[in-house]
């Protein structure tokens, strides 16, 4: 239904023509209004050409739905100019210029590259000229990149991230391994797949990068096989996915580990016969959305593939939308309602509009969010199969390779984080304990990190013991509010070990706090007095006397006890402790120990102290006898 305003613009222009006709102006020659363009930047050769192909058909479609079929807005004829990007940056910036300086556009709009989408922002910005970014997925674009001019209807990786990352965890394995191509698509799926799988208890174990035009897989899979890992993620896009598939096969790959991503174009999926019954995500298929757009785009897409009259069919163009052109359609609508409820074309007057725009898309409800321009859209959870049922077998009477809904994701649950926050988190109050520590501590290192906007992604402790050179890392723990602990482990005595923290949040800004350092000291020196009472009651091993231990140490003292004498108890520092002959103390601090002995019973204790003197008397008394009785 098109908005009331322009049903009442419509009103209006019908009086003036009837008023202007009653005046008697037959002569007068109104212009054409100028059409309202919009030039679009993507792949129409190259590895990623087939995207192209969806991107345009998706756009056409897209316009076509929301004007009702009029191609008009205002009153307005939509015109489309479509540039060749060929998957370069440089040939993408040279083309948004032109399509921008020489062909007047309105709206820039693409690509099918992400590298090429982050090139042509920038010239979006410097010529205050709107660019509806589809299918271009990598975060950057609407977070560290992002510029007033960019919106984007299209899903990205953080969307992957956050249906296909929890949905591996829980029911395909617990350590992951990557393949991605080596590129800013490749990097940001990965660092968005990470920190998901981590979050759901997961743990990335490996990752490999090749180059986008790979073709022999070999290697880098055999990589992957020797890490182990429960799940592999491979992460590829275009024409290289019909050797990777087949080339994970040869390697037996399928029978090593689970594998799951995002789901690819079903173009390709025919070709593969390895990928049945492969679950994982995706962000579209035919299949998968229930609603009226949907049918429509379904069913439009169908008649005009049959009647020859897509505005792109070629051999890779199949007769049911494939999984870029709902993004696009979506980019499509957005342009028509923004303009129709704006009554303008002017930038300014329609990034307000754009910001907060909610409308119904062929994946559902979809909402531009204000502050990153990222809509927000449902996801999708499917399983492939062979399709021998439907009306598509009018088309493949064998079968075709079609993908079959599993679970819907809903916004709330995919919505990325709002990487339009450039603010790092705050490292403070960081304390080592203990601060001079000896060999035998280990130091635990806290910190408090706190992010306001996004919130710490994780956090890392790097130490060095070698001036700098090498440093290890140690993974903080988050123990509570915005406490982060990891810990240094016993070094020898003498060792300088320099330490800092690295805290990231969830928008990948990271922080780096300055670097401390201390030095492991000699284990201080504690003294054990020892004696026995009384002194003639026994000795001690170690002797009696005083002697020397390093902080912690076990001080072990024995008694023997001598004859006639028997073991009472130990005393130390006054109080009694024991009344065992061995004991043990734990040297913290100075301390007295005295091991108490008794005489034993029946036997006197002068007898027993002076047993000397007594038997010299007991001598001497016979001696005398004796004389006596001679005499």
């Amino acid at each position: 239904m098109r908005p009331k305003h322009l049903r009442t613009l419509a009103s209006l222009s019908l009086m003036m023509v009837i008023a202007l006709t009653f005046l008697g102006t037959p002569n007068i020659a109104i212009a054409s209004p100028e059409p309202i363009k919009i030039g679009v930047i993507t792949d129409r050769s190259g590895s990623l050409a087939s995207y192209g192909e969806m991107e345009v058909n998706g756009l056409y479609l897209g316009i076509e739905y929301a004007t009702d079929g009029t191609f008009k807005v205002l009153d307005r004829d939509v015109q489309i100019i479509v540039e060749d990007s060929v998957g370069n940056p440089t040939q993408a910036t040279s083309k948004a210029t032109k399509l921008i300086l020489d062909n007047g556009v309105d709206f820039l709009q693409g690509c099918a590259s992400s590298a090429c989408a982050s090139a042509v922002q920038a010239v979006a910005e410097e010529y205050s000229v709107i660019f509806m970014v589809a299918p271009a997925a990598d975060e950057k674009i609407t977070g560290e990149g992002l510029n007033r001019y960019t919106f984007r209807t299209a899903s990205n990786t953080w969307h992957d991230a956050f249906t296909g990352g929890p949905f591996a965890v829980a029911y395909l394995g617990k350590t992951f391994a990557f393949l991605a191509p080596d590129y800013s698509w490749g990097y940001s799926t990965v660092d968005t797949w990470s920190y998901a799988i981590e979050k759901a208890g997961g743990e990335v174990i490996h990752v490999e990068y090749a180059p986008a035009y790979t073709v022999n897989f070999a290697p880098y899979l055999n990589r992957i096989i020797s890490a182990d890992p429960d799940v592999l993620i491979p992460v590829w896009a275009g024409s290289g996915s019909l050797y990777l598939f087949p080339a994970m096969s040869d390697l037996g790959i399928y029978d090593l580990m689970n594998v799951t991503s995002g789901i690819g174009d079903l173009f390709s999926l025919q070709f593969l016969e390895v990928a049945m019954n492969f679950t994982g995500m995706t962000k579209y298929a035919y299949t998968l959305p229930n609603n009226t757009v949907n049918d429509w785009l379904v069913n439009t897409w169908r008649t005009k593939y049959d009647a020859g009259t897509l505005h792109v069919k070629t051999s890779l163009t199949l007769p049911v939308p494939d999984l870029f052109v709902a993004s696009a359609f979506a980019a499509g609508q957005a342009i028509v309602y923004a303009i129709e409820e704006a009554e303008s074309t002017d930038t300014e007057d329609l990034i307000p509009v754009l910001e907060g725009l909610n409308f119904t898309s062929p994946k559902g409800p979809m909402y531009i969010r204000p502050e990153d321009h990222q809509a927000l859209q449902s996801m999708y959870i499917a399983q492939v199969f062979n399709d021998t049922t439907s009306w598509i077998t009018d088309y493949y009477p064998s079968g075709f390779t079609s993908l079959r809904l599993i679970a819907e994701v809903p916004p709330e649950l995919t919505a990325p984080p709002i990487r339009s926050d450039i603010t790092p988190p705050t490292i403070s109050d960081i304390v080592p304990k203990p601060s001079i520590p000896t060999p035998i501590d280990d130091v635990n290192v806290s910190a408090t990190i706190t992010d306001n906007l996004v919130g710490v992604r994780n956090a890392s402790l790097y130490y060095s013991t070698d001036g700098g050179l090498n440093w290890t890392e140690v993974s903080m723990e988050h123990v509570g509010d915005s406490k982060y602990e990891g810990t240094i482990p016993k070094l020898a005595v003498d060792t300088v070990v320099q330490y800092y923290i690295n805290a990231t949040d969830i928008a990948l800004n990271t922080a780096t706090s300055a670097t401390s350092s201390y030095t492991v000291v000699d284990l201080p020196k504690y003294y054990l007095t020892i004696s026995v009472s009384p002194t003639e009651g026994g000795t001690t091993d170690p002797p009696v006397g005083i002697r020397s231990y390093t902080e912690s140490e076990n001080a072990t003292v024995e008694i023997t006890v001598a004859g006639g004498y028997e073991f009472d108890y130990w005393e130390l520092d006054g109080a009694k402790v024991s009344e065992e002959t061995t004991y043990s103390v734990a040297m913290f601090a100075n301390h007295t120990l005295v091991a108490y002995v008794k005489a034993k019973p029946g036997v006197p204790i002068e007898l027993v102290v002076g047993g000397a003197v007594v038997g010299m008397a007991i001598v001497v008394i016979a001696f005398f006898l004796l004389r006596k009785r001679r005499g």
